[in-house]
C-alpha cells in the first residue's frame, strides 16, 4: 500500500441491511462502517 491512499476498495459480501448507506453510495469501508454494522446487529439481537 503506498502512502497516499487512504482506503481499500473491496467488495463486501453478506447481507445489504447490514451494509453501511456511504458504504453503497461510495464503496469505501471506513471505521465507521463497521460500527453501523455492529449496531444493527446489536438492534437486531435486541429486538429479538
Amino acid at each position: 500500500m503506498l502512502e497516499d491512499e487512504t482506503h481499500i476498495e473491496t467488495k463486501v459480501k453478506g447481507t445489504a441491511g447490514y451494509v453501511d448507506p456511504e458504504y453503497i453510495r461510495t464503496f469505501h469501508l471506513t471505521p465507521k462502517s463497521n460500527v453501523y454494522s455492529f449496531g444493527i446487529l446489536l438492534l437486531e439481537i435486541q429486538s429479538a
